[in-house]
């Protein structure tokens, strides 16, 4: 199903989304309590402006998340249900709910820390709905940070510009860092 899954992220991001909830459907075939199809779906809807369903699907893989054998337990600390809660706080911020939004963000990062990079994203984005501007570009950059590996040159070279950025004293040597000039 992971396949499958991954499959329909692509067609998502290319913007089809009919054909990415036909591939998640085909990965629901193949594991009818998949997270991560459910999920897809909902990230499909909620690209769609279908916010009713895609609550429906995020409960629904709420849900599948906190099945341990067969029992309704706790919501458990893994990617899974760090990856629905992730896909919760983005529907909740289309919905201008931004104090549940901040809230089950935290959560998602608490579940597994994998999600720390696309929270931080999202927090940015509620944050700037929110006209506070200047802690949008803070949170937006916490998710550059967590996104970086300071082992790859790409990361390196994020964190040698980072470092150019907060030695620029005023706006016209940002505008000569921007330039490439400094």
């Amino acid at each position: 199903a992971l396949g499958y899954c991954r499959l329909a992220a692509l067609e998502a991001a290319a913007g089809r989304l009919a054909r990415a909830h036909e591939i998640y459907d085909q990965a629901q075939k193949v594991d009818p309590f998949s997270v991560e199809a459910e999920v897809g779906h909902a990230l499909c809807d909620l690209e769609e402006q279908n916010l009713p369903l895609c609550d429906a699907r995020l409960l629904q893989a709420r849900t599948f998340v906190r099945r341990a054998g067969g029992a309704e337990t706790e919501t458990a600390r893994s990617p899974s249900a760090a990856l629905v809660l992730l896909a919760q706080g983005a529907a909740l911020v289309e919905h201008s709910r931004h104090q549940e939004a901040n809230e089950v963000l935290n959560l998602a990062v608490a579940a597994h820390a994998s999600v720390g990079a696309p929270a931080a994203a999202l927090r940015g984005r509620l944050l700037e709905l929110m006209s506070q501007n200047t802690r949008a570009y803070d949170a937006f950059s916490d998710a550059a940070a967590l996104e970086v590996q300071p082992a790859t040159l790409a990361g390196l070279c994020f964190l040698q510009a980072q470092a150019q950025f907060d030695a620029a004293a005023d706006p016209a040597d940002l505008e000569k860092v921007l330039a490439g000039r400094e």
